[in-house]
């Protein structure tokens, strides 16, 4: 818990969002769905605003980023994570 709390103070956002979309993933199971792989959980915008403390709307734009940079792919309330993408981002 405290690395979860540490990622969330100290990251960025994106980096908060993709380590809560993980972390979703993980907890509730990921469905494959070609080279992404769907969190089997729904998630609107605002509720991933909350899961890492930002506003809903600094949320929608980085979520847009991460769609546009290929990390995930969003859909109504759905998020799927590009695992191999994942693999390739720099830790910050």
């Amino acid at each position: 818990m405290s690395q979860l709390t540490q990622h969330l103070a100290l990251g960025n956002l994106h980096d908060k969002i993709l380590h809560a979309l993980m972390r979703l993933g993980k907890d509730f199971g990921l469905i494959s769905a070609g080279e992404f792989d769907k969190i089997n959980f729904p998630l609107s915008h605002q509720e991933i605003a909350h899961l890492v403390g930002a506003s809903r709307e600094s949320v929608t734009i980085a979520l847009q980023e991460l769609a546009k940079e290929g990390f995930i792919s969003t859909g109504f309330r759905t998020v799927c994570i590009h695992k191999g993408k994942l693999l390739e981002r720099p830790a910050t």
